[in-house]
């Protein structure tokens, strides 16, 4: 087998695509579409991982890296190995693949936190690669981490969309306030002992998460429903601003056409 680092333009790849891809499996779009945004955005690196040729001339590995350089428009460098077995082809990509917690310092609760922070309150949204998230989380590592550090205070443990609504908010209100937030959510218990109009938000918060319904007058049904992430999400964000506010609340209430409330620069970057 040969190997070399080679610059594959948008036309080449082309090439390769439509001489050379004969055996490989149906192209996932959404893969081709995180690749070419990562290319995109200039964080596409050159990695040990090679565009892989048989013996026959057929490519064996590396379609959705040539289709995402077509879909960007911009050349890249790649390590290129020609002259592999065909009957090795069974055996390419069987190995585990790394997530972000795999390669950098971030917890898995942190990496999950990012990502639900990296989303927001879209319904659609482009799932990152790692290096995306790796780079979006290094830039929000202060916020990722607190938010996150609600996993070790014992007591409720949310899941990653309350984390990240609460990595939002953090910067853009009062830390005081949210650092009260975070403790009455995860213990259970009023700020400083004594109960304030506002942390009754937190607690209808921690109660839908906890899947406990207090009475709400006569005919109320007690049924559980399922609550999805997105849901959970805007809740989170409609408790910390009635808390930060310190509005009482009996029930929370997700409005009709909610609009993320605590934006972040990269919103327009990071959209689907």
């Amino acid at each position: 087998m040969d190997s070399i680092v080679e610059v594959v333009t948008p036309e080449k790849a082309a090439q390769y695509l439509s001489h050379c891809n004969r055996r490989n499996r149906p192209v996932r779009p959404l893969t081709v579409a995180r690749y070419a945004a990562d290319m995109d955005s200039g964080i596409w690196q050159l990695t040990g991982e090679p565009i892989i040729f048989g013996s026959d001339g057929i490519l064996m590995d590396g379609q959705h890296r040539l289709h995402a350089v077509v879909k960007s428009g911009i050349a890249q460098r790649f390590l290129v190995v020609r002259g592999a077995s065909p009957e090795t082809f069974i055996n390419l990509d069987n190995g585990a693949g790394r997530k972000v917690s795999d390669t950098t310092s971030y917890t898995q609760p942190e990496v999950a936190t990012g990502r639900a922070m990296m989303r927001g309150a879209r319904n659609s949204f482009l799932a990152p690669t790692n290096a995306r998230l790796n780079q979006f989380v290094l830039a929000h590592d202060e916020a990722v981490r607190w938010a996150a550090g609600i996993m070790h205070m014992g007591g409720l443990k949310p899941g990653a969309s309350v984390r990240g609504a609460m990595a939002r908010a953090y910067g853009n209100v009062n830390q005081v306030r949210l650092d009260a937030f975070r403790y009455v959510l995860c213990t259970g218990r009023d700020e400083d002992g004594w109960a304030s109009p506002g942390d009754s938000a937190a607690h209808a918060l921690r109660d839908e998460l906890a899947g406990v319904v207090r009475h709400r007058g006569p005919g109320y049904s007690a049924r559980r429903t399922h609550l999805s992430t997105m849901h959970i999400y805007r809740m989170t964000e409609v408790a910390i601003e009635k808390f930060i506010e310190n509005q009482e609340v009996k029930r929370l209430r997700v409005p009709k056409g909610f609009k993320e409330m605590f934006p972040i620069a990269e919103d327009s970057e990071y959209a689907s």
